[in-house]
Formats: C-alpha cells, sequence, structure tokens
C-alpha cells in the first residue's frame, strides 16, 4: 500500500482504470489497476457496475489515508477526479460503469477542489479489443449457423460443439493420444505411417503425430477456433481411426459429424476466419513488438470493416492465403515467424488444408462465410462505432488522443492478475484471498525491488509502518469478508425467493395451459389451420394473427407440459418477421422431430362430443372476453363445427372448436 500511495502521488496528472472480474469457486474476484498499477484483487458479492465501483473507492480511500500518514505530497490528488480512461472487456458493462465514474469523478473533484484535466474533458471509455474479437467470432458463427439455429435451440454453436467433442475425444491431454482398448490413436498412426505407399501420405500421419490440441476451455480467445483448424486437418486420420474403432455415444457422434458435410464447413469456415482474422487480432492487441494503443486500432477496425464487406459480397477471397485484411501493418504478413503466424513451419501444412478445394464443401463454406461476415460487421459497426469513421474517437481533440495513445487496446493486466489468483487458489488452496492479493501486488507491482532502490531509513519507516496497521489490516480484511458474507447471503435470499415466484407462476401457467389441445401431428395442424381460414367473422389480418397466436402457443404448451425445453421457433431473422407460410412450415418440422407420447387423450374431433366444456369468446354485453358453460352436443364432419348447448341459452350454437381447444379458448370439464 505505501508503494502504491507513492506511486500515485509522483506526477500523477490522470489516471487510466482498468477492471475486470471473474468467478473463483462461486466466488466472485475482481481485480483492478490505475495506471499499470494493480489497486486490489478482492472478493466481491456480486460482479455489478456498483460493486466494482464500490470497492475502488475504499481503495483509493484507503492509499490516500496512507499517503497522508506518510505526509506525502499531493496525498488528496487520489481520487477519482484524476480517472481519464476506463477499461473493461464488455462495451456493455464499460457503460453502466462509465455512468457511475462520471458521477464519482464530479463528486471527488468538488470534494478535493481539482479541476483535474479528467474534469475538464470527457470520460474516455475503452473496451478490450480481444473481447471485441471473441464477440465478432460469436456473431459470425450465429449467422453462419441461422438456419440450424432455426430449427432447435442450442446453448452453443454446431462449431464448438463438434471441436469440443473432437477434443474431449482426442486431446485428453492437449495431444491426440485417445485409445480404444490396446489400440491408441497415436499406436493407429505408427501403423500409418510404416503402411503408407506415398510420402505425401507418411508426411501427413507423422504431423499429425506430433499435433498438440490446445487447451479446451470453453471458446474464450479464439482457443475453438484454432482447435477447428487442426481438426479440419486431423480429420482424415480420425475418421480412418473411428472407422475401425468406435464404440460408445461419444466416440459415434465425433464419427458421424466427421462426416457431416455442413459440420465440417462449419470448421473450416471458423478456421479460415481464425486464419485471417482473430490470431492477426490478438497480436495486434497483445504483442509487446506491435505496441498498439486504443487510438492506433481505429484503423485497423476500419479495414477489418471493409474486409467483411467484401467478404460478403464475394466469400471466395478467403480461399486466398495471400489476401491481406490488415494491409496497413506489413509485420503481419512479413516473413518473420513470431509476428506473421503464417510463417511458422507446421503451420504452412496446417493451413494449406484450409485451401484444398473439396466440391462437397467449398459452397457450403462460402455461404456461411457470406452470412457470418454480415452479422459481424453488424456487430462490429455497433460495438466499436465510437472508433470507426464519425465515432468521437475517430478523430477527437488533441487532449483525447494523448489519452488515446496511452491506452492499451488489450485489457491483458487484468487477465494475468485473475489468472494468476487462479493458479495461487489451485497450488495453496488454504491462503486467504488477502494473502493471494499481497503476493500478486508484490510480483506484478515489483514491490521488493522498488524497495530496494529507498535509503536505509525510508526502509526502515515503511517496514515499521507495515508492521504497525499489521492488525489494523487484518480486522479490515475481516469485516470485508464479514460484509461479503452478509450480502452474499441477502443475494441468495433474493434469487431463492424469485425462484420460488417463478415456479408458481409455472405451476399456474402449467395448469392452465395442460387442459388444451396439443397438436402432435401435420395433419390435425392444417385441419386447425383450414377451421381458422374458414372462419368468416376474420378478416385477412386477423386469420393471420389468429393463426401466429395458434403457433405460439402450442410451442409454450409443448416447452412447459411436456417439457421439450429446447425446441425453439423463430418469429423473426435479422430483425424482419418471418412469413407466416415458412414459420408453418418450420413447426411441421418440429411435431415430426418431437413427438410427443401423450396426446392429452384426444385422438380426433369426436372426443370433444358428450363433453361439458367452458368456452371464452367475445361477450358484446360486456364488451370483454368471457367464459360460458356448455355441452357439446354433435359434430358435423362435413362443416367441420360441433353443436354446443350453452346455459342460459336456448338456442344451440355451432362453431369449429378445434382451434380454440389449441389456443386455450376452451377447456373440458372433468
Amino acid at each position: 500500500d505505501i508503494h502504491k500511495a507513492t506511486k500515485l502521488t509522483e506526477n500523477v496528472t490522470h489516471m487510466h482504470l482498468n477492471s475486470d472480474g471473474t468467478t473463483l469457486k462461486q466466488h466472485k474476484i475482481g481485480a483492478a489497476t490505475i495506471n499499470g498499477l494493480v489497486l486490489s484483487v478482492n472478493e466481491l458479492s456480486n460482479s455489478s457496475a456498483e460493486q466494482i465501483a464500490n470497492d475502488i473507492s475504499k481503495e483509493l480511500e484507503h492509499l490516500r489515508r496512507t499517503a497522508e500518514i506518510l505526509e506525502l505530497p499531493n496525498a488528496k490528488s487520489i481520487n477519482w477526479s484524476l480517472v481519464a480512461s476506463a477499461t473493461s472487456d464488455s462495451a456493455s458493462t464499460q457503460k453502466k460503469f462509465n455512468e457511475i465514474v462520471k458521477k464519482l469523478r464530479e463528486e471527488d473533484a468538488e470534494r478535493f477542489g481539482q479541476a483535474s484535466l479528467a474534469t475538464s474533458q470527457e470520460l474516455v471509455s475503452n473496451f478490450c479489443a480481444m473481447h471485441l474479437g471473441v464477440n465478432l467470432r460469436k456473431a459470425f458463427l450465429q449467422g453462419s449457423e441461422s438456419e440450424i439455429a432455426s430449427e432447435t435451440s442450442r446453448q452453443y454453436s454446431q462449431t464448438d460443439t463438434t471441436v469440443h467433442e473432437f477434443c474431449k475425444l482426442f486431446g485428453i491431454r492437449g495431444v491426440p493420444e485417445y485409445g480404444v482398448g490396446a489400440v491408441s490413436f497415436p499406436n493407429f498412426l505408427a501403423i500409418a505411417i510404416k503402411s503408407a505407399k506415398l510420402i505425401e501420405e507418411s508426411n501427413y500421419y507423422q504431423l499429425c503425430q506430433s499435433m498438440t490440441l490446445e487447451r479446451q476451455v470453453g471458446s474464450r480467445y479464439f482457443v475453438t477456433a484454432s482447435n477447428a483448424v487442426k481438426v479440419v486437418f486431423l480429420r482424415k486420420a480420425a475418421f480412418e481411426y473411428l472407422n475401425e474403432f468406435r464404440k460408445n455415444t461419444l466416440e459415434k457422434d465425433v464419427y458421424q459429424k466427421l462426416q457431416d458435410s455442413n459440420a465440417m464447413a462449419g470448421l473450416k469456415a471458423d478456421g479460415l476466419m481464425f486464419l485471417h482474422i482473430y490470431a492477426d487480432l490478438v497480436t495486434l492487441a497483445k504483442s509487446q513488438e506491435f505496441k498498439k494503443s486504443a487510438l492506433d486500432m481505429n484503423i485497423h477496425y476500419l479495414e477489418l470493416n471493409g474486409f467483411l464487406e467484401h467478404l460478403e459480397e464475394n466469400p471466395s477471397i478467403a480461399f486466398n492465403p495471400n489476401i491481406q485484411v490488415f494491409p496497413s501493418e506489413s509485420r503481419l504478413y512479413n516473413e518473420c515467424v513470431q509476428q506473421n503466424h503464417r510463417m511458422k513451419p507446421k503451420n504452412k501444412l496446417i493451413y494449406s488444408y484450409l485451401f484444398t478445394q473439396d466440391k462437397e464443401w467449398d459452397q457450403l463454406v462460402e455461404d456461411k462465410l457470406s452470412k457470418g461476415a454480415a452479422t459481424m460487421r453488424l456487430k462490429l459497426k455497433s460495438y466499436a462505432k465510437d472508433y470507426l469513421p464519425g465515432g468521437k474517437y475517430w478523430d477527437p481533440p488533441e487532449e483525447v488522443k494523448t489519452v488515446l495513445k496511452e491506452i492499451k487496446p488489450s485489457n491483458d493486466i487484468c487477465e494475468s492478475i485473475l489468472g494468476l489468483n487462479d493458479w495461487l487458489e489451485n497450488s495453496m488452496p488454504s491462503i486467504s484471498q488477502l494473502t493471494k492479493r499481497n503476493l500478486i501486488e508484490a510480483k506484478k507491482n515489483d514491490t521488493l525491488s522498488w524497495l530496494d532502490t529507498q535509503s536505509r531509513d525510508e526502509q526502515y519507516r515503511t517496514i515499521s509502518l507495515a508492521v504497525k496497521e499489521k492488525v489494523a489490516v487484518k480486522e479490515n480484511y475481516k469485516q470485508h469478508k464479514k460484509v461479503i458474507e452478509e450480502e452474499r447471503q441477502k443475494a441468495m435470499m433474493k434469487m431463492m425467493q424469485r425462484q420460488s415466484e417463478q415456479a408458481e407462476k409455472l405451476r399456474e401457467l402449467k395448469a392452465d395451459l395442460s387442459g388444451m389441445l396439443v397438436i402432435n401431428n401435420v395433419k390435425l395442424l392444417d385441419k386447425v389451420l383450414l377451421g381458422i381460414e374458414r372462419d368468416e367473422h376474420l378478416n385477412v389480418l386477423k386469420k393471420t394473427k389468429k393463426k401466429m397466436e395458434l403457433l405460439k402457443v402450442q410451442v409454450k404448451l409443448r416447452k412447459v407440459v411436456y417439457n421439450q425445453e429446447t425446441i425453439k421457433l423463430n418469429f423473426t431473422k435479422a430483425g424482419k418477421k418471418i412469413p407466416l407460410a415458412e414459420l408453418v412450415d418450420q413447426y411441421k418440422c418440429l411435431i415430426e422431430k418431437n413427438p410427443i407420447s401423450d396426446k392429452a387423450d384426444y385422438t380426433g374431433p369426436k372426443d370433444l362430443v358428450g363433453k361439458d366444456i367452458w368456452h371464452r369468446f367475445f361477450d358484446c354485453g360486456s364488451k370483454d372476453y368471457s367464459w360460458f358453460r356448455g355441452f357439446v352436443l354433435a359434430y358435423d364432419e362435413e362443416s367441420d363445427k360441433f353443436e354446443i348447448a350453452y346455459e342460459d341459452e336456448e338456442e344451440h350454437c355451432f362453431f369449429n372448436l378445434l382451434v380454440d381447444y389449441s389456443v386455450g379458448d376452451l377447456k373440458i370439464i372433468k
């Protein structure tokens, strides 16, 4: 703390704040730095912007008090008013956090009477270029797999799932070592090398044998995209191996996916985007050799936007190994293996498989590239709009340029802090978060080296003060832990109450829906739709609305009552409504792929005859929808209408009850 307080009072004109958070064993951990100096690595009760800002405020207050005890000059300058920029992983998270920071800057400027550079200009909001890349990849996969997503709900993309299953099978510890019984994959490759008739085949199997898959942890930072390239390369050998040895479900699933042209086309498209965009974006954002600033990235975002526009119109350009997405940075395309990942000897051979012609795949690949590029470009223009032409940071005033030049495009510093915190947790699980924080600060801030530069008197003074404050620090940590536990308990109680309320609503909804007719075959669906079409009381617009309502209610019925939680029917695509005919076709596919064994005791229209019912329809008297009790007397197949006798009504009525039975406007009294 003494080291940090000293550094923050030494000719600091403005501060650059970085923050990030993670979840470790169900505990929220927040990390914050100022001007590259680790400010805190604390446990938080939640990951909200308010909680993060509150934690940083406490740290600044503590360091300000430490500076005052040491009688350091400019002790009061350790406050929010000097914060000139704030960087986090997500632009959406940063938006809320920035609003809080602006308010705190104004409050501290008034409190400490400081008219600093930071308070005289707008707070510079920056996001992590790496996180931008991750979100662009998500957008690309969503766009390229839009048809698949419309048929079934997937928590993960098909590409991520395929790569994850392949790595689970062949990359247990990062290498393709999987084996069945006595024959392992490496053994199979060794046999293939010896039996290969052509030198090219032998070289291929040898490279497969030396292949290393990245450690598969989700899809963050393009690990999955990197592995997708290798899966495309390993496909032939893995397919041959599984063709001989496949027994359990995972083996059969992977074998099937290796034969699926659509799945393989998705991997190839993802691999091409990794080759052309993702890997270079990592280099630009993180490489110490390039030393890019947030301002430098403007031109690269513009270049990326132009490439995506070109790719959308002409996806075949992705098959050109020499295309340059970021032409302003020639070092990405030189002969240096440290700067150009394409020049690594092993990568040359692996990447070559992305450019081999395959008639079965390539048309699918081009289609995925075009659709994916369109959604990716929309995400880029939304996410990085301030850094593209017309944005406030494209050609900002000189004082803002100065700040942007000092900001790094990646939030790598907080990532490394949280990574070290995870390592300490796994290596020494018994130590407290306070101890982990002290170790991290000592290493990252190079505290011991700083202490060595001080005079003997200053060293003695620093150590004496540290020993003196030891008890207070421990007590503050205990109080912090107590507050965190109390806040966590309150949050858990609220969550349990919310879950209880949601469960009650679900029970009520299930009870309300359980009496409805579930449409379980295409023939019945056509019959109900025809009933709506024949309704003389509805105009064309109302008929369409009624059919839409039918589809929505039927999907909800299947999810809530029949536990088909994964089914999904998208009524819009890219912000536009999907035509009714297309929705009907989609629902017919859902019916065929998701049969229901329990058909609600319904076999045909005659099942309603002889039943007491509640029937809801518009009451002209009350000018509202009301429920009426009745008895179904008969069914006429020619008109497809039922004869109903309602209470307090002398005349019998004739309605097509199947439509109302399908949308919840009719219930059978049991």
